[in-house]
């Protein structure tokens, strides 16, 4: 999961990331602590995608049948939606809600037991300033000092994401084009891999085979299916299902307002 996330982060920085001339007003960005600048996760692919709007249901299912025939099954339910602009909101099985505005600039974690939002800074967002204060290339201006320490940060990720790519290579099995298919409604180019694992390699007295397929849709910039067999762990399967490809309610990407807002505040719009 934490490889996962690395090369999503460092993909994302780089879509989001904007190297504005403009410099930070002084009024809100002391405020604004690295820590609290988030990026787009990778429930949506890791990147932003504008012009094709659609909601979802979004199904995970692992399941593993122990040596004594114990099944352990598991099985999870989300509801996904983005709209024209590349905004996302996220419903968990547990209730909990996230939403991700790359326009206005935020990532917005809401709890509606408690009708709170934890607001965090999209990057693209902390580096709109307003105001022109400062000099562009003054060493002590906000903008070069906080661009600096994100510019180090973003290049730390991704020499971890070409790190992680290299060893997804090596271990990469051979791969098979499966062609176009229709799957739950929408049209994807399907692949196969199977990863063989050699004899006597992990102590294994025969060679395993792991075997994964996946549906993409191009239409969505999503992956629609994908089902992994693996004699080590079981079998994963991971879907969207009552794909709707028309623009959600805008009212599902805005923070409700009867919730408390925490984080910092936006900063000011462009222009």
């Amino acid at each position: 999961m934490t490889r996962r996330y690395l090369v999503s982060v460092a993909v994302t920085l780089g879509l989001v990331v904007v190297a504005s001339s403009q410099t930070l007003d002084p009024r809100w960005l002391p405020q604004i602590d690295l820590r609290q600048i988030s990026i787009v996760g990778d429930v949506f692919g890791g990147q932003i995608v504008t012009g094709k709007p659609f909601s979802a249901t979004e199904e995970r299912h692992t399941l593993q049948v122990l040596g004594n025939g114990t099944r352990l099954e598991n099985s999870q339910s989300n509801r996904l939606y983005r709209d024209n602009e590349g905004r996302t909101r996220l419903e968990d099985m547990s209730g909990a809600i996230t939403i991700i505005d790359p326009v206005a600039g935020f990532r917005a974690e809401l709890a509606p037991k408690t009708k709170v939002a934890r607001r965090m800074l999209l990057l693209g967002a902390f580096f709109r300033g307003a105001g022109g204060r400062g000099a562009p290339g003054d060493g002590n201006s906000f903008l070069e000092q906080y661009r600096e320490r994100a510019a180090k940060q973003l290049e730390e990720l991704q020499n971890a994401r070409q790190e992680l790519i290299q060893q997804a290579k090596a271990a990469a099995g051979e791969t098979e084009n499966l062609g176009n298919q229709n799957v739950n409604g929408v049209s994807c180019q399907g692949t196969r891999i199977t990863m063989t694992i050699p004899k006597g390699q992990i102590g294994n007295d025969r060679e395993i085979k792991v075997i994964t397929e996946q549906w993409f849709s191009n239409d969505l910039g999503l992956l629609v299916k994908s089902s992994t067999s693996d004699p080590r762990f079981g079998d994963t399967t991971y879907q969207l299902n009552n794909i709707v490809r028309a623009a959600p309610d805008p009212a599902l990407f805005q923070i409700p307002a009867d919730y408390t807002i925490t984080g910092p505040p936006l900063p000011p719009a462009p222009g």
